[in-house]
């Protein structure tokens, strides 16, 4: 790979590992029929994986130091929030993390299309493959560049791609499963042949301290600040069966008649949140203090990872994956916090596998949303660990409106 990665990039492979890799090739026997479900659809092959982190790693205890602390916080409030920053971030397990913010001159360094480009560049180059050979390409991210042109328009123009597809999903961490759900689809039915399917997470958007309306701030709007990093990451697919294969994607919501557990920000939702009063949109939002992103920290820990253990055991039971046969278990779990006695006997009923195989696995860049399972999945195979045969798991957990989603593929 080359310096197109961009600092902390990740692509298949670095160094000495730079000649181009593929996945495991497949192995052709009739296994693919025979996961237990008839209605599993024809598996699609995956050509290769990249991801993008932002910066130099920066590490844990920097956190408040690079994203800025909240400038005229009540005393109070600035002791309650270094107490529990210290300690989400200790119990988190994180050693590392990734910005896409300049320390120094507090300057932002990406955007969502910027780096969804380099993701896809960090999946393309080490198989020599061109740009234009992807017919359709899907970006997913909780918040886009801008309402209009959507972030997929920007990422085709930014990768040169002269014709194809474009499609922009907006959602927080199930952008990524639901990404890949539609590509799956929509090669399935022969309407395309090679998908880019990208997730990006700028969390320092957000979190940054001068986001913040000290005025207007709570708890909630800062826990996001110990538990987010930056990240990217990129899947390309293809109707071939050379290779590892994505056997399917699964999503599901359980929300209905639940509050939400996370909000981000307002855009058409003004007029029902917000009296306006004749000052300008964005001056009333912030004083408002509603461009906080919030989370209901109390309901996510009690909530989230339970629902995470129990949308998983619901993906492996409808495509006929038994837990015993998966050899990577690949989970979004934002701190290995989260991760209980009481969590890991509950995976190891309702999954049926030994919960001490599932590796937190994101010490060295933290939690990047949805770009987590791409950027969890490209790691695993450039690491010479996924053989051929390994069935491999990803899922995460969106609380936002308690959807949760992953993939399973087989090398």
């Amino acid at each position: 790979m080359r310096a197109t990665a961009g600092q902390g990039g990740d692509g298949w492979a670095q160094g000495a590992l730079a000649d181009k890799v593929r996945l495991p090739r497949i192995k052709k026997t009739p296994s693919m029929s025979q996961t237990g479900s008839p209605s599993i659809p024809q598996p699609i092959g995956i050509l290769s994986t990249g991801s993008y982190l932002p910066g130099e790693p920066v590490p844990a205890h920097r956190t408040e130091e690079v994203l800025g602390r909240v400038p005229d916080l009540p005393p109070r409030m600035a002791s309650r929030v270094e107490r529990i920053g210290t300690e989400v971030i200790t119990r988190a397990g994180v050693r590392y993390r990734h910005y896409a913010l300049d320390p120094n001159t507090r300057a932002q360094t990406e955007t969502n299309a910027s780096m969804a480009e380099k993701a896809v560049r960090a999946a393309l180059d080490p198989i020599g493959e061109s740009p234009d050979s992807i017919d359709l390409l899907i970006c997913a991210s909780p918040m886009a560049d801008y309402y209009c042109p959507p972030t997929s328009a920007l990422v085709q123009e930014r990768l040169g791609i002269r014709r194809c597809t474009e499609i922009e999903i907006h959602s927080n961490c199930t952008g990524a499963p639901k990404g890949l759900q539609v590509a799956l689809d929509m090669l399935r039915v022969g309407r395309h042949r090679r998908a880019a399917v990208v997730y990006t997470q700028l969390s320092s958007a957000f979190l940054r301290g001068e986001f913040f309306n000290p005025v207007k701030i709570r708890l909630e709007n800062l826990a996001l600040r110990w538990m987010l990093s930056d990240g990217a990451g990129a899947m390309i697919l293809d109707r071939t069966t050379d290779g590892a294969m994505m056997v399917d994607a699964y999503v599901e919501s359980l929300g209905t008649g639940r509050a939400p557990g996370m909000i981000g920000g307002l855009s058409g939702a003004l007029l029902h949140e917000i009296t306006l009063n004749g000052d300008p949109i964005y001056h009333a939002l912030y004083a408002s203090g509603q461009h906080h992103v919030w989370q209901d920290v109390a309901a996510v820990n009690r909530e989230a990872p339970r629902e995470l253990i129990e949308g998983l055991a619901r993906m492996l039971k409808t495509l006929g994956v038994a837990g015993t046969d998966v050899a990577h278990f690949l989970l979004g779990i934002p701190g290995r916090h989260f991760m209980t006695a009481e969590m890991k006997a509950l995976f190891a009923e309702r999954v049926g596998a030994d919960p001490e195989q599932v590796p937190f696995g994101l010490e060295d860049y933290g939690y990047c949303g949805g770009a987590t399972m791409f950027i969890q999945f490209d790691r695993l195979a450039r690491s010479g660990r996924l053989r051929p045969d390994d069935t491999v798991v990803a899922y995460l957990e969106e609380s936002s409106k308690w959807m949760s989603g992953g993939f399973v593929v087989r090398a």
